[in-house]
């Protein structure tokens, strides 16, 4: 494979005489160089990363490890692969947030003009996002793979010394752990509550056929299809009946509203696809269609709900 010596510009060290910048060369080979091309002269966050506009989350962190492999500075010594880098980072960081990636599908990247107020303008446009060293330890636990074992699949890192933190940046350190562990707290929350709500309802019904809850029944009230197990008329009657019903009818509630909202964020979705300037007129046309014609069955069942007085 052809190799090339790439220039990058250093600082000259502290108390030299040259004040001028010195050049260190590195061996580097076409196709490093090409990564770092095609990067700096992609129009779109797409097209950064290298996916369509519809990649979904896991395709989107898909593209960024793969490509940040290929242009992270320590392992890409090419000309201007800290730039190329610094954007793969932002591409990530825009498409993979919802709500900053349907404004820069209705708007382009002029709304994503970062504000300056995480760290100091020194610091580049994309000041107020993580930086792109923070994105890549998220993804390689802070090691750069230098070695790739095709017969394992796994990468073998190396892992480079790091300054001791300052006060500051323990302190910050300390916050960001929490509100990492923040969203795994909510589901071990979320879990314990269904655990709970399992042990008051689960034993005397469920909404699905499984395992002993193989007889169907209906509530006299909307006619709600739930499953019991054997024995259970002779167990529930009258009130105690009534009171099954009841958080038959709560849980059945619960589940077609969760599902009409994901219903409707697939639809908005879709339309977002369509309006977008991002989008070819013949994709617009085939998203606006996939639209209109999405069937929001949990949403008809709600109003069906709402009609008969079950839902207010």
């Amino acid at each position: 494979m052809p190799m090339f010596l790439c220039s990058n510009q250093i600082s000259a060290p502290a108390g030299s005489n040259n004040n001028k910048e010195q050049a260190e060369e590195k061996p580097c080979t076409p196709e490093q160089m090409e990564h770092v091309r095609r990067v700096l002269r992609a129009k779109t966050l797409y097209e950064v990363l290298g996916i369509e506009t519809t990649a979904d989350e896991s395709a989107i962190k898909k593209a960024y490890k793969v490509t940040a492999l290929k242009l992270h500075p320590d392992k890409n010594p090419a000309p201007k692969a800290d730039e190329a880098f610094k954007r793969v980072s932002h591409a990530f960081q825009v498409l993979s947030d919802p709500s900053r990636r349907t404004r820069y599908d209705q708007i382009g990247e002029e709304s994503e003009t970062p504000t300056l107020t995480r760290r100091t303008r020194s610091q580049g446009m994309y000041s107020q996002e993580l930086s792109p060293e923070e994105i890549f330890e998220m993804f390689f636990g802070g090691g750069v793979p230098n070695q790739f074992n095709s017969r394992s699949g796994f990468y073998r890192y190396e892992t480079r010394p790091r300054a001791r933190p300052t006060h500051a940046q323990a302190a910050n350190a300390s916050r960001s752990s929490f509100f990492a562990l923040l969203p795994v707290l909510v589901i071990m929350l979320a879990m314990l509550m269904m655990n709970i709500s399992s042990d008051m309802t689960e034993t005397e019904f469920s909404l699905k056929r499984y395992n002993q809850f193989k007889i169907e029944r209906r509530t006299l009230k909307g006619g709600i299809s739930y499953f019991v197990k054997s024995g259970f008329d002779d167990k529930y009657r009258g009130q105690d009946l009534r009171r099954v019903e009841a958080r038959v009818v709560t849980a059945y509630v619960n589940q077609v509203t969760s599902m009409c909202q994901s219903e409707q964020m697939q639809k908005q979705r879709l339309i977002d696809a369509s309006n977008s300037i991002l989008t070819s007129r013949s994709d617009r046309e085939k998203y606006r269609a996939k639209a209109d014609t999405l069937l929001l069955k949990n949403c008809l069942e709600f109003k069906r709900l709402q009609t008969i007085g079950i839902v207010h």
